[in-house]
């Protein structure tokens, strides 16, 4: 059981000269927490390293 609903869920907010406006978006593959590290640092123009695995980031994925 969740405690509040709604807290298996992941919101962010991205907003930048570079960053489209998307408003809130729906229909679009799965985003995981996983991601998070990878993602922010992408954008910053770094390489996010660590000692465990992660996952690429958010727009390095590449397409189905």
């Amino acid at each position: 059981h969740l405690l509040i609903d709604g807290s298996d869920e992941i919101w962010m907010a991205m907003v930048g000269p570079d960053i489209p406006a998307g408003g809130e978006m729906k229909n679009t593959k799965p985003v995981f927490q996983r991601q998070m590290a990878q993602t922010f640092a992408g954008l910053l123009g770094l390489e996010y390293q660590c000692e465990h695995p992660v996952a690429n980031g958010i727009f390095d994925q590449p397409d189905e």
